[in-house]
């Protein structure tokens, strides 16, 4: 699955490096239906991370905080997992009332993973209200999501800076890692 939010350019992984999250599983198959066996899913995302991409450093995502919210346990772990073995920092909440709060007493270089479909508040109320905060518009806003949000939505979320990118689901981990460090350079400049 093509990234949504990669402008037509394809990602600097060969097809065949490439290692997709399967959440009914909790696995990286290396090809759908043939797993890596390796229950230490960070050694694997490790080999995705050190692969040749458009970032070559060693721990891309070192010296950002990534806020996770998903209430989806199994997403948020390999998420955090990702953002971890590229040497960022992760705090998960399955909400976004908490991660909400936690922003309030965040401090400077940070990002917001956010799934859409979520009880209570859904990823773009969570994305409004950050960008209520006096320095939210300075804050990544990335929405992650498999379903529940129509290409319109996303469009519009897009266009009015709600939503600095999208990652669909299922996602692989140097959408993610890519992602956040793009957004964070932009955001950052």
């Amino acid at each position: 699955m093509e990234n949504e939010n990669n402008n037509g350019s394809e990602s600097q992984l060969p097809r065949e490096n490439k290692i997709y999250y399967q959440p009914e599983t909790d696995e990286f198959p290396n090809k759908p239906g043939e797993t890596q066996g390796d229950p230490a899913i960070s050694h694997v995302v490790a080999q995705v991370v050190n692969a040749e991409t458009e970032t070559p450093d060693e721990n891309p995502l070192e010296g950002i905080t990534v806020y996770i919210v998903d209430d989806e346990p199994a997403i948020a772990r390999i998420t955090a997992k990702i953002i971890k073995s590229a040497g960022g920092v992760e705090i998960t909440t399955d909400n976004g009332e908490e991660c909400l709060s936690l922003l309030q007493a965040a401090g400077k270089n940070i990002a917001v993973l956010t799934d859409y479909s979520m009880p209570e508040m859904n990823g773009l109320e969570v994305a409004k209200a950050i960008r209520q905060f006096e320095n939210g518009k300075n804050i990544p806003v990335i929405m992650v999501s498999g379903g529940g949000l129509n290409e319109a939505e996303i469009q519009a979320a897009l266009m009015d800076e709600t939503i600095d990118a999208f990652v669909g689901k299922p996602f692989m981990p140097d959408d993610i890692i890519l992602t956040v460090r793009e957004i964070f350079d932009k955001k950052n400049a």
